[in-house]
């Protein structure tokens, strides 16, 4: 059961480093992950599974590791999330500042260009802030939540110990 338990908790911590990896690391104009990513998961996968077994006697010690390699995984995943926000909006920036050029020949044409892309500038600013805050909010609880299972756990561990 011991080993069950850490394969599972190991394949939710690679599949979380993997995201992490993804974030931070894609190139921005890919829409594949490259094969380098895969292999980070299933390293991530045997790292994690291995750590959270080692020298573990019990099922309780397995999971109360597993819940404090979340609660750090889910705090590494805030930065994650602020630099992914950032190049989101880089990107979307460089790609509405080129369509910025005056297109047309009328001086009406050009302002109704410019208008158009400051109207996309700022849905790009204020969409990626929304995205990236509603990320960062999202890892802050589920770190949260992992601490608090692990606290829960601890204390329960603490009292079902038989006093000797």
């Amino acid at each position: 059961m011991r080993q069950a338990t850490a394969i599972v908790l190991g394949l939710l911590s690679g599949g979380l480093i993997y995201v992490i990896s993804v974030l931070l690391f894609s190139p921005a104009n890919s829409e594949d992950p490259h094969f380098i990513f895969y292999l980070m998961f299933f390293a991530a996968w045997a790292g994690s599974s291995y750590l959270l077994l080692s020298g573990t006697k019990t099922v309780s010690k397995v999971f109360s590791r597993g819940l404090l390699f979340g609660a750090v995984e889910w705090l590494a995943f805030i930065p994650a999330a602020l630099v992914y926000g950032a190049r989101a909006t880089r990107r979307i920036v460089s790609e509405v500042g080129a369509e910025m050029e005056p297109v047309g020949t009328t001086a009406a044409d050009s302002a109704a260009a410019a208008l158009g892309s400051a109207a996309g500038m700022a849905g790009a600013f204020v969409g990626a802030g929304i995205v990236t805050m509603l990320m960062a909010g999202f890892a802050f609880a589920m770190s949260f939540l992992c601490l608090l299972g692990f606290v829960i756990l601890y204390f329960l561990k603490r009292e079902m110990k038989p006093e000797a």
